[in-house]
């Protein structure tokens, strides 16, 4: 499977509302996946936990707004069997993402979590669009440290640990919609990757405004 690197977020924007419910998953494999979730009409959020995939994805679920949601996972959502990397890994590379192998048993295992919860929310609710991104690599990018730090500027919320990874997953699906993201997407567009692109004094406003 080829992949593509798209510098401008506009096409994935327009398809979403500019009022989509957006849920950030920081997923794990034995403990408590960190879930955070903001909903534009609300212009709050919230951070919860659940262990089962239906919990997940019922939480994800529960802040649709008119059908319209944007789910960004910290988790591979797909795999390529027979490789140590997807090609998808390797693009974002290119970003100064390191991502772990997709041939690592404990990342295999995820991935294949993090389908199950993907065709939940699929068949719940078709219209939903599901990515992925890598929440410390997103702080980087932005010029911080790791999440925590990212978190406590942008929002003022003291996140620590999965919940800061799941509120920078939440955040990178707020910048995508704002048109401050990057994506990568493999050549049929099922897999997309995300981070945010930018940050400057009005666009800081812009992000203060939704909340």
């Amino acid at each position: 499977m080829s992949s593509s690197l798209e510098r401008n977020s506009e096409a994935r924007s327009r398809k979403l509302s500019k009022k989509a419910a957006i849920v950030g998953i920081d997923l794990s494999i034995k403990r408590a996946s960190s879930i955070c979730l903001y909903s534009w009409g609300a212009k709050r959020i919230i951070i919860t936990k659940a262990y089962s995939e239906d919990e997940i994805a019922s939480s994800a679920l529960s802040v649709a707004t008119k059908g319209s949601i944007l789910v960004v996972m910290d988790s591979p959502l797909s795999e390529e069997r027979k490789k140590r990397y997807r090609d998808l890994d390797r693009l974002a590379s290119m970003l100064g993402c390191r991502l772990l192998p997709i041939s690592m048993h404990p990342m295999a295992f995820l991935a294949e979590r993090g389908m199950r919860i993907s065709k939940f929310i699929k068949e719940a609710l078709p219209d939903a669009t599901i990515v992925e991104t890598h929440p410390s690599c997103a702080a980087k990018v932005l010029g911080f440290k790791g999440t925590y730090e990212m978190v406590k500027a942008l929002l003022g919320i003291d996140a620590r640990g999965d919940d800061a990874d799941a509120v920078a997953c939440c955040l990178a699906g707020i910048f995508l919609l704002m048109g401050l993201g990057i994506e990568i997407s493999s050549e049929d567009n099922k897999d997309i990757f995300i981070l945010p692109t930018r940050l400057g004094p009005n666009d800081r406003e812009r992000l203060f405004y939704r909340f």
